[in-house]
């Protein structure tokens, strides 16, 4: 309520709307002045989270939110705290975060938490949840023959096709637009897969692309940024020094000598200790 009556009522619940994933149609002469109005509510409100985030960190002003984070990803260290602080500050990119560790956690556990889901929640609530989203993309790499985060286009394309329910599943779990085009080739697959990926991870960058030729064709190639994947694996080690939940990736980083003989685990779990806002309503703390 704060921002609506400091700033032009109309344009903070537009910026809400846009905030929540519904499109706003932009006009003629209107358009550019909604730009403007939509990145001004977006500074104030990303300098406001800042703002209480380092009067916190500081000791200036405690916020009991932003502590309450701290404690789940287990941050002690102000340093720490500095380089993570979009994760801490921002509950969308936390939430893409929690979903990156989904991606990481075995099968079995995976697996585990859908049977725990199953018994809590509608069927229709369950096939949104980002549990039964990684669940679906481990399905699809089976039919890939490809590794979570470890796969390659092929420098000779083939027609290809996987089962089609599991295509039918992917397509209504991820909200899929009924005009997508549904893959033909492999290296099509390829594509399809990563969008699913990204899809869960949203803010979270951990795929770069590159553009390049193949039998003089120009094509796209997708490369994962081990650099960035170990970054937030090191956070989550603050919570499983042993990552005693997480799979082996040859991505990963060896094990730092001095988590070997760490032996408390504050188990990450969102579900069960910690439960986000969703303003998306897209079930993220499930």
């Amino acid at each position: 309520m704060k921002d609506t009556f400091q700033t032009n009522q109309e344009a903070h619940i537009e910026y809400i709307l846009k905030l929540n994933e519904f499109k706003i149609i932009e006009n003629g002469k209107y358009k550019s002045i909604e730009k403007k109005k939509d990145k001004y509510l977006t500074e104030k409100i990303d300098a406001e989270k800042e703002a209480e985030f380092q009067n916190h960190i500081k000791g200036t002003k405690a916020n009991e939110a932003i502590q309450k984070t701290l404690t789940f990803l287990s941050v002690m260290e102000t340093s720490t705290a500095q380089q993570y602080k979009e994760i801490i500050k921002d509950d969308r990119t936390r939430a893409d975060y929690l979903n990156l560790i989904r991606l990481l956690r075995t099968p079995e556990y995976i697996k585990e938490k859908l049977i725990k889901n199953e018994n809590n929640l509608t069927n229709y609530k369950n096939i949104y949840t980002s549990y039964y989203k990684v669940f679906l993309i481990g399905e699809l790499e089976k039919n890939l023959n490809i590794e979570r985060f470890n796969f390659s286009k092929l420098k000779e394309d083939k027609e290809y096709t996987i089962n089609d329910d599991l295509l039918k599943k992917i397509n209504v779990s991820f909200r899929t637009d009924r005009n997508e085009t549904t893959p033909k080739t492999y290296n099509e697959y390829i594509k399809f897969y990563i969008h699913k990926l990204n899809n869960l991870l949203g803010h979270i960058k951990i795929i770069d692309t590159k553009r390049k030729k193949i039998n003089k064709v120009l094509t796209t190639q997708y490369i994962i940024n081990t650099r960035e994947l170990n970054n937030y694996l090191n956070l989550y080690e603050l919570s499983d020094p042993q990552r005693t939940y997480i799979y082996k990736c040859p991505h990963f980083e060896p094990l730092k000598e001095n988590n070997k003989n760490e032996l408390e685990i504050n188990f990450l779990d969102d579900l069960e200790l910690y439960q986000l806002p969703d303003p998306a309503g897209l079930d993220h703390g499930l």
